[in-house]
């Protein structure tokens, strides 16, 4: 099986169209997205509506997402954040508020699980940065054998041996 799988977007319409015209030049059986769909971008709203509109789409949610659906979610965000916050929280219709507040921490697909933070309790936000990180991420997926991890911007492999490697 073969999936389009995306992070956070942060309500950046081009480059979610860019990664959704790349991938639509592929037979895929889905689209997962590892959440904080919205968050700095200036079109929150085309952006949900563009992944509720995909078909066979999961899509879970970023730490953006719960903070502009629950204030208590805010804590540690920096000022620039917070603008992004607030102004997604004036623009979001009501649909779209009500389908980020519904997202899951986590999806699993056999062997595979999708999160946007560390596996290790999602919802804490814990980044995976490094391998004492990806050491808790490995010891909180159970069966599974594969996680695909959002919420760092840092494209990196991790594996249980201690290996690293970092793309830039």
């Amino acid at each position: 099986m073969k999936y389009v799988i995306f992070s956070d977007v942060h309500g950046n319409l081009d480059a979610l169209d860019a990664v959704l015209a790349h991938a639509s030049r592929e037979d895929t059986n889905g689209y997962l997205c590892l959440g904080d769909v919205i968050g700095y971008g200036a079109n929150p709203n085309e952006c949900v509506e563009l992944l509720r509109s995909l078909p066979d789409c999961v899509c879970l949610k970023g730490n953006h997402d719960a903070a502009v659906a629950d204030e208590r979610q805010r804590t540690f965000f920096h000022e620039v954040a917070l603008e992004g916050i607030r102004f997604t929280e004036r623009e979001l219709t009501t649909e779209n508020m009500k389908y980020l507040r519904e997202l899951e921490y986590v999806h699993r697909i056999g062997e595979l699980m999708a999160v946007h933070a560390s596996p290790f309790r999602p919802e804490a936000w814990e980044y995976v940065l490094d391998q004492s990180g990806a050491a808790r991420a490995f010891d909180a997926m159970g069966e599974c054998r594969v996680a695909f991890i959002g919420h760092s911007h840092a494209p990196v492999v991790f594996t249980d041996d201690g290996f690293a490697e970092r793309f830039i």
